[in-house]
């Protein structure tokens, strides 16, 4: 396959379309019968793992060989725009991760956080700022993640949410407080991302990896410019029950920032500059 013709958009076809040929002598093999009933959700289940569990290692390589070859070129055309005298050797401990990812993810949004990071390591202006960990940090990220933390850019950037609570009394077991909704974001209420439905599994994803962190607003407090408005109006009709007729029903406010890690880690992934 010529590398001259693999472009965004045809790069995951052409890797599915070694696969599929492959694997289908491998489900061939395997169940005498490709026809058979269920065989063919057996291949579209298993796509990018019966190449590794049967050992089928050069198709793997093959795959292996298209990404890196695509995704070095994005890289080459990165460092094509910068002055010969800013390029610095990649410390091991972050290129070799870096590399190794590049020649296994196909999923644009991640694999240019990677090519960014290795184009910082390259550049003296900012290989200071690339962390080993930063690699590992976009293993564990979902492109739908990179797009909740892509608008922020300040520390005091927040992201407003609101814990919907209702309280109520018992003679015996005191106050009860039963969640209602908890940490409810706009993310819940729009097609920005892929899975909206994920939402707050994303957040507790990212304040594990120390990207963000989350705070409660106090009573003496404020909100920045009405930012509780939307999910304050969107909430109530969704759980159907009005604040005014409810007096059980409480309102916690609370908001989403990037860590100074956080912080750090997206200007290390960016495209900087040249």
């Amino acid at each position: 396959m010529n590398l001259a013709d693999i472009t965004p958009g045809t790069i995951t076809a052409a890797l599915a379309m070694i696969s599929a040929k492959a694997n289908e002598k491998l489900l061939l093999e395997i169940y005498g019968d490709i026809k058979k009933s269920g065989v063919n959700k057996v291949g579209h289940a298993l796509a990018n793992v019966l190449e590794l569990a049967t050992g089928n290692f050069d198709l793997y390589t093959e795959k292996k060989r298209i990404l890196r070859a695509y995704h070095l070129e994005q890289y080459r055309k990165n460092l094509e725009k910068v002055a010969d005298d800013k390029i610095v050797e990649v410390a091991p401990e972050v290129g070799v991760p870096i590399i190794d990812k590049l020649e296994k993810t196909t999923n644009e949004i991640l694999s240019e956080m990677y090519i960014n990071l290795l184009t910082n390591a390259s550049i003296e202006d900012y290989a200071g700022n690339v962390h080993p960990r930063f690699t590992q940090v976009i293993e564990n990220l979902t492109p739908d993640e990179v797009r909740i933390i892509e608008p922020l850019k300040q520390v005091n950037h927040r992201i407003p949410f609101i814990t919907i609570i209702k309280k109520q009394e018992y003679f015996k077991k005191g106050t009860v407080r039963t969640p209602i909704a908890e940490k409810a974001t706009e993310y819940e209420n729009n097609n920005f991302l892929n899975m909206p439905e994920k939402s707050r599994f994303y957040f507790d994803n990212l304040e594990a990896l120390g990207i963000l962190t989350s705070d409660m607003i106090g009573e003496n407090r404020s909100a920045y410019n009405n930012e509780y408005d939307d999910l304050m109006a969107f909430y109530p009709e969704l759980y159907d029950f009005n604040f005014q007729l409810h007096n059980e029903v409480h309102i916690e406010k609370g908001f989403y920032q990037l860590t100074h890690f956080g912080l750090l880690f997206k200007q290390a992934c960016q495209k900087n500059p040249m």
